[in-house]
């Protein structure tokens, strides 16, 4: 059993609504059905400060867990829903499986502060919108194809996690023809922490950064020219092969 130092809350606004703890491994959690995944213990425990400078535990809080486990991801408390004098954190974690695949893994809480999409992206840069989400964010901007040259995006828009797994990340795929083919070879992907508002333990989907491998790379400077041709017009022979 582990149990942390206490953690000072900020004071509450409404761009830091959230207290979040960065896991992995198999954590007990239920989701908004009620339904249960199985794994080991880790509360947030939440208290007051005294004048003499000790601290009085009051209750504890099961974090929102949306997976996928065991991988890294993003626990969420509302801290509108602790109480109004809570303003101490800490973990505690409990982990007496010792099974192979029952452990579990965690940073310090934090209270990042938060952006809408709009302010962070915009609606001027070009954007990767997979195919699943495309009708859900209209102000952002695809990115470009022009004259057979696709324009590289800054950021990708991606579905849920079992969306995108089984359908966007397929049919995109470089082997595929789909575009993540050149936005691999030209960028990593880094995920950026998004949660959806008011509905902080739902699978919204995910935004990623493209970190490009070269910076200072200019686009291509495509020539291009019209010309008008005879609907008759017959650019060569066509080679016709028989079997």
């Amino acid at each position: 059993m582990l149990t942390s130092s206490w953690y000072q809350l900020p004071e509450r606004s409404d761009n830091a609504p959230l207290i979040v703890i960065s896991a992995a491994g198999r954590i007990w959690s239920y989701d908004d059905t009620g339904a249960l995944t199985y794994g080991q213990s880790l509360m947030l425990e939440y208290g007051t400060s005294n004048p003499d400078g000790t601290f009085e535990a009051k209750g504890s809080y099961l974090p929102r867990d949306i997976g996928p486990a065991p991988s890294w991801r993003n626990l969420r408390v509302p801290i509108a829903d602790l109480p109004e004098d809570a303003d101490v954190v800490r973990i505690v974690a409990n982990d007496p499986n010792l099974t192979g695949d029952q452990w579990l893994a965690f940073t310090p809480p934090r209270v990042p502060q938060l952006d809408t999409l709009e302010s962070v992206i915009g609606s001027e840069q070009p954007v990767l919108l997979d195919w699943a989400v495309g009708l859900q964010f209209p102000c952002q901007r695809p990115f470009d194809h022009r004259y057979g040259v696709a324009e590289m995006p800054n950021y990708r828009i991606l579905p849920d996690r079992p969306l995108a797994v089984s359908s966007t990340d397929t049919w995109q795929a470089a082997e595929f023809g789909g575009p993540l083919g050149f936005t691999e070879v030209l960028a990593r992907p880094e995920a950026i922490p998004t949660y959806l508002d008011g509905d902080w333990a739902r699978d919204w989907g995910s935004l990623e950064r493209y970190v490009r491998y070269y910076p200072n790379a200019e686009p291509a400077d495509v020539a291009t020219e019209q010309v008008t041709r005879s609907g008759l017009w017959n650019p060569g022979t066509l080679r016709v092969y028989e079997q």
